[in-house]
């Protein structure tokens, strides 16, 4: 009985949220998928590839695309189909909040669309410079470090920063307060502090 019941509200639980979905169901046959965007992917990867001088091997290497990410709109824009006044708004928002993309990430967006979502994560926007940009700290983790270099958040478990350096700065990154301009990794002492913490907490 017990058996029946729980499948009954499965069964019912599962319709719900099929029906939450209805519009993306109705409308994902034409959504472009990696799968169906290979050719696309394919050609751009070996642009950029070609235009940085990689070879395949370098591409697939992760020290490779850090060492080679793109900061200047000037390379961007051999890449990407940017109007001048895309230009002129990458650069203004560039002199306030640092952007870098990786090659790769890069090589997944779509070259004459503006409005294309990889782009949009990782291209500078005039709407960064517009009005209350909020807290610098949203997420509240100023009080949720109790040692150099650790956020904790949950009970078990935490995050060592041990640099500021990204493959690419997401233009929502909740951390944007500690990313600077230049790379930095954390200090020895800071390092030491974080896990003489997690040697005296046991329990994380």
């Amino acid at each position: 009985m017990i058996k029946e019941e729980s499948r009954r509200m499965s069964v019912e639980r599962a319709v719900e949220l099929k029906g939450r979905i209805s519009e993306y169901l109705d409308a994902r046959t034409s959504i472009p998928t990696g799968f169906s965007m290979a050719k696309e992917y394919t050609a751009a990867r070996e642009k950029i590839r070609k235009y940085l001088g990689a070879t395949p091997e370098e591409w697939q290497d992760w020290h490779w695309q850090i060492r080679n990410r793109i900061d200047d709109v000037g390379v961007l824009s051999q890449f990407l189909n940017l109007s001048p006044e895309e230009i002129a708004q990458i650069k203004e928002v560039g002199q306030s909040f640092r952007w870098s993309v990786s090659p790769y990430y890069v090589s997944l967006m779509d070259a004459d669309d503006p409005s294309c979502p990889v782009r949009r994560q990782a291209i500078p926007s005039m709407e960064e410079l517009q009005g209350d940009c909020g807290s610098e700290d949203p997420m509240g983790e100023e009080f949720t470090s109790p040692a150099s270099c650790i956020t904790r958040r949950y009970p078990d478990r935490l995050i060592i920063n041990v640099t500021n350096q990204c493959a690419m700065y997401c233009r929502h990154c909740q951390r944007r307060r500690n990313i600077g301009e230049t790379d930095l990794p954390a200090s020895r002492e800071e390092l030491q502090e974080a896990l003489d913490y997690i040697r005296d907490n046991p329990e994380i």
